[in-house]
């Protein structure tokens, strides 16, 4: 039991180090915005950059950002993904809301299941938002961005 305490501890600080995220090193661009600033929220309540014990039995993820940043033409909100442990693809299992500076995703609730999907428990997820996904009228786009969370394990035990 402690040698697999041991392994998940080390791949799961693996994949903080080297995320399995896609994402692109951009260089200094004038067209990228640091006004894009997203704020995350899981079930109302923000949350930062790589906050451990959020709880895997939340119902929703939405992302603020500035307003006057819309969906860049010829683009996809199907670009935002939501991974966990750096490799499985979780963003499958949400339906995704865009309205004026806010995408929403809620768990999706399967018709015929007993109980709705839920996020992993006692995972590292990373919502990552691609650069120039979003633009304002000044013709300005978004940094790629990573973020970081940690689901809860129990009362008494973390991740990290």
């Amino acid at each position: 039991m402690y040698r697999l305490k041991t392994i998940m501890a080390l791949l799961m600080a693996a994949s903080l180090i080297f995320p399995i995220t896609p994402w692109k090193m951009d260089r200094a661009r004038a067209d990228v915005s640091n006004n894009f600033n997203p704020k995350i929220y899981v079930d109302g309540t923000e949350i930062s950059q790589g906050q451990k014990g959020v709880d895997y039995g939340a119902g929703s993820i939405s992302i603020e950002y500035d307003s006057s940043f819309v969906l860049n033409g010829g683009r996809s909100i199907n670009e935002i993904k939501i991974t966990a442990n750096g490799r499985y693809d979780e963003t499958d299992k949400f339906d995704v809301l865009l309205a004026p500076g806010r995408i929403t995703f809620n768990l999706k609730q399967i018709p015929g299941q007993p109980a709705p999907v839920r996020l992993r428990p006692i995972s590292l997820y990373s919502i990552y938002i691609p650069y120039g996904l979003f633009k304002n009228s000044s013709g300005v786009t978004n940094p790629a961005v990573n973020f970081y969370l940690s689901q809860k394990v129990s009362k008494t035990r973390q991740i990290f």
